[in-house]
């Protein structure tokens, strides 16, 4: 986070795509914790590895409707032939935490007094040079109540699993 945060303040006052730097953060984070390296420069107009196009298709193919789902008769089929893709490729979860934290965004670009208090609250329990730390997150109520929210209103994947009725 703090690499993404020196990114964008050297890019101050410059228009930003920001999903593709929050994409890259989540794939350096996950890339981090998996390898011990980063997967992609945030920078995102030089970007020489291929890696993101490779997980933005892993993500596509995944989101993709397959048809045996709706109508498990067709399963043994595999229409599409997603259901081998799929089993291979499932990716960590990146897309969804990339557009909560874009929902999360313009919903504070929104709703300015929300945006307002939100920054009275971090400038008073974390300070105008202190970053946030996972010790000091408690501290913080109302931004877990904006995450909460932005999860309620804009939720990245189904909460519940399809199902049918079994009796009328």
């Amino acid at each position: 986070m703090s690499e993404m945060i020196d990114f964008l303040g050297s890019r101050k006052w410059k228009t930003v795509k920001i999903s593709e730097i929050l994409f890259s953060t989540v794939l350096n984070t996950w890339g981090n914790i998996f390898f011990s390296k980063d997967l992609c420069d945030l920078d995102y107009e030089r970007q020489t590895s291929g890696i993101k196009h490779v997980i933005r298709e892993i993500l596509e193919v995944g989101a993709m409707p397959n048809i045996s789902d709706f109508y498990p008769v067709f399963d043994a089929l595999d229409i599409p032939g997603l259901r081998k893709k799929i089993d291979v490729l499932i990716a960590a979860g990146t897309d969804g935490i990339t557009s909560t934290i874009e929902w999360a965004m313009a919903e504070l670009l929104r709703n300015k007094k929300v945006m307002h208090k939100l920054q009275a609250e971090l400038r008073s329990n974390i300070g105008a040079n202190d970053t946030i730390t996972e010790s000091n997150i408690n501290k913080l109520p109302y931004l877990a109540a904006c995450v909460k929210e932005t999860l309620r209103m804009h939720p990245p994947g189904p909460f519940l699993i399809p199902h049918r009725a079994l009796e009328c």
